[in-house]
């Protein structure tokens, strides 16, 4: 999977992937979005100016695979489980492609979730507590020890207690969200 240089990009508040496949000098733009409007007016031109960039460092490293990536137009690979109405869940669909792609064919390819629906729904949710749950509990994060400790603590309450702090917890996450998305 060296062949393969992944970019995440955040553009106004959608994520996307820019994958470079070396060994077959693809550009290819990996979005869960399947909403239909045209290429540029989707990524403008970030896909054209990562890959001046990213040739650019090649050329200084005298990689030969410069050659095959420097040509052909960047294209949007259509995943079956591309959404249309899911406009929150971008970032889960970025990590799951991440995660899964290793440059094969797209029909090809399975990263496990079905097409958009309650099914895919309940897999985004699992997704994104899988993605939380690393990140929270990755060596890299300097508050590591203080979300095992809270987790101790919040482990020692009643299941009651529990449940109703989870509950706020989701009226304050939901409340932030829309104070974010209203924007």
């Amino acid at each position: 999977m060296s062949h393969l240089v992944f970019f995440p990009v955040v553009s106004s508040v959608h994520y996307f992937l820019v994958c470079f496949n070396l060994k077959e000098g693809k550009t290819q733009v990996i979005d869960n979005s399947a909403v239909d409007v045209s290429f540029s007016a989707k990524y403008g031109s970030i896909p054209i100016t990562l890959r001046k960039v990213f040739v650019n460092v090649l050329k200084q490293l005298d990689d030969e695979r410069v050659k095959k990536l420097n040509r052909g137009k960047p294209k949007r690979e259509k995943m079956s489980w591309r959404t249309l109405r899911n406009q929150v869940d971008c970032a889960v669909f970025m990590m799951i492609h991440m995660e899964t792609y290793m440059g094969q064919d797209v029909k090809d390819w399975d990263c496990g979730l079905a097409n958009e629906g309650s099914t895919q729904k309940s897999q985004l949710l699992n997704l994104r507590h899988k993605y939380v749950g690393r990140m929270l509990l990755s060596d890299l994060n300097t508050k590591k020890n203080f979300v095992i400790e809270g987790m101790g603590k919040f482990a020692e309450y009643p299941m009651a207690k529990q449940k109703e702090i989870l509950e706020y917890a989701k009226t304050m996450i939901y409340n932030r969200f829309n104070l974010f998305t209203d924007l």
